[in-house]
């Protein structure tokens, strides 16, 4: 049976790398909203995992792993 698929909308962590003087670092940095595309291959209590791919043979590639109250909305596509 093959995995529905869902848009997921979710919540990330900011970050912001390289090196810089403590003066030049941003104070706050707000999480950002990240919409992912995927098909549900595993469900538990605090997580849904999706993989992003789907071959001709059923297989899935680029797996991931979203926690549940990250999540501001699913919608099955």
């Amino acid at each position: 049976m093959k995995p529905k698929l869902y848009r997921v909308d979710w919540i990330d962590a900011f970050s912001d790398g390289g090196w810089k003087k403590i003066s030049d670092l941003p104070k706050h940095m707000e999480p950002i909203t990240i919409q992912t595309v995927g098909w549900l291959i595993h469900e538990d209590k605090d997580y849904y995992t999706y993989a992003q791919n789907l071959s001709n043979n059923d297989k899935y590639s680029d797996t991931m792993s979203i926690p549940k109250k990250w999540i501001k909305k699913r919608t099955r596509l």
